[in-house]
């Protein structure tokens, strides 16, 4: 007997493979394998234990929501990491993933100032234009624009 989550999961590699003509559930079994094929020159060394735990936590958040599947039991994450710890480099390639595995979601970016923010949002923006994001996910790096004004509908400080 087929489950309702197991069709939507279906549903979601067709409409991915439509929408970029590529499949990518190869890639999205464990995150390991997503970050090494789709961010090679930026996870080649092996992962400190405080970026597993963030890593476990987002991807079995993310499959959850993907599949239909309630969100895993607390569902919260505190980390406290050190200077030079790869927060940036993990959150900024975090809500990628997001929009990689479930095609929709919005990101609220927190810093210590606006401009920090602004920093943050222009990284990921400029990570969305990455060879092997275009080449796996060639819709997260087209800017969505409104059909009435043209402008810009992501990459707002509001």
């Amino acid at each position: 007997m087929i489950s309702i989550a197991q069709i939507a999961r279906e549903e979601v590699a067709v409409a991915q493979i439509l929408a970029t003509g590529r499949d990518t559930s190869h890639i999205e079994k464990d995150w390991r394998t997503w970050l090494k094929a789709v961010f090679p020159r930026d996870f080649s060394a092996p992962h400190a234990w405080f970026h597993e735990d963030l890593w476990d936590w987002v991807w079995e958040s993310l499959v959850a929501k993907r599949d239909g599947q309630p969100l895993p039991h607390g569902n919260t994450l505190f980390d406290i990491i050190f200077r030079g710890g790869g927060k940036s480099t993990h959150s900024r390639r975090a809500p990628i993933a997001e929009a990689a595995l479930n095609r929709t979601g919005y990101c609220l970016y927190v810093s210590g100032t606006q401009k920090q923010a602004n920093a943050h949002l222009a990284g990921i923006e400029a990570i969305l234009g990455e060879p092997e994001i275009l080449d796996y996910y060639p819709d997260l790096a087209r800017v969505h624009r409104s059909s009435v004004t043209h402008e810009s509908k992501g990459w707002r400080q509001d």
